[in-house]
């Protein structure tokens, strides 16, 4: 499947370059607006191809590579009765940190992202506790430490996520984030244990 679809981006990319080039032939002939037009769906046929060769070999690379391999298993837990302004003063602009488990009794009860703090106003983050604003583990979207990393990230593009907690057994034993994924990548690029894609 691979191999395929990268011969018909290719071919794909072949026509738009001739596209491109008949199109700038016909300007300098004088077909100005059929020229623009012809280089314009030659120009728009050659991103969308490359797109799609470079989604292919980022995908391969990934083949054969499992959550767990790519996974943190740093993310901070934090007590579901932390106010927002503690967590942001703290954790965020101190440490840098961006995701959060929310506890209660020593059990993860949910996720905590920048996304659904900025929800809430600046003003009211005092008197707003982190179990208020959170994503109920149980609502949000999981996945196995045996899964394949390409389809972490397929499920990460389809739900418009940029972390997933990982789940075994009902207990989450990490998170993996799209900055972990490219992380893990670049591991494996130095290392030189890079996979053909073909």
């Amino acid at each position: 499947m691979r191999r395929a679809t990268l011969i018909a981006a290719n071919v794909g990319r072949f026509f738009a370059f001739a596209l491109i080039f008949l199109g700038i032939w016909q300007m300098f002939t004088g077909n100005l607006g059929g020229g623009i037009w012809l280089a314009f769906i030659g120009w728009f046929l050659d991103n969308a191809a490359s797109s799609q060769v470079q989604q292919t070999l980022f995908r391969g690379l990934l083949a054969g590579h499992t959550v767990s391999q790519a996974m943190s298993t740093q993310c901070t837990a934090i007590p579901a009765d932390l106010s927002l302004q503690l967590l942001v003063d703290e954790h965020i602009l101190g440490r840098g940190q961006r995701c959060f488990l929310v506890n209660r009794n020593d059990t993860a009860v949910g996720l905590l992202t920048l996304h659904r703090i900025k929800m809430v106003p600046q003003a009211d983050w005092a008197a707003t506790s982190a179990a208020q604003v959170m994503l109920p583990l149980e609502q949000s979207v999981r996945i196995s430490p045996d899964a394949e990393l390409s389809a972490a990230l397929r499920q990460m593009d389809s739900d418009g996520v940029n972390q997933l907690p990982v789940t075994q057994d009902d207990h989450v034993i990490g998170m993996l984030s799209r900055e972990d994924i490219i992380t893990f990548l670049r591991t494996l690029h130095e290392l030189g244990t890079r996979r053909s894609v073909l």
